[in-house]
């Protein structure tokens, strides 16, 4: 992934707020990739496939909020019926990306030397 695409996806304004690792992300290359995290230990004893009660006792939460969380997207998941199955790589990675950045290692900015298209 070129620079110039990356740059259109994380604009802001007249910013461009690239992070090391967002652009590794986008690109594909996470060096800590196969690295174990917080993510993986959570859910190391757990079957690939998950129901919304085993998903809200890991996130320590209820399972009503969990069926919310389905209905409205923001998990990916499966329903049969009127039974829910969650898929646990894919709500890894969901929450892997839905992680907030950690102080002191913010965005940076780099400002544009030419004024934006259209201008």
């Amino acid at each position: 992934m070129n620079r110039q695409r990356l740059g259109r996806i994380a604009t802001l304004g007249s910013f461009n707020l690239l992070t090391s690792r967002n652009v590794a992300i986008l690109a594909g290359t996470r060096e800590d990739a196969a690295v174990p995290d917080a993510i993986d230990s959570l859910f190391e004893q757990d079957p690939p496939t998950l129901s919304a009660a085993v998903v809200a006792d890991r996130l320590g939460t209820t399972p009503k909020t969990v069926y919310g969380w389905l209905r409205d997207g923001l998990i990916p998941g499966y329903r049969v019926g009127t039974t829910w199955f969650i898929l646990r790589e894919e709500l890894k990675e969901t929450l892997r990306r839905s992680a907030n950045v950690p102080r002191g290692t913010g965005p940076e900015i780099v400002l544009r030397t030419e004024p934006p298209e259209g201008e």
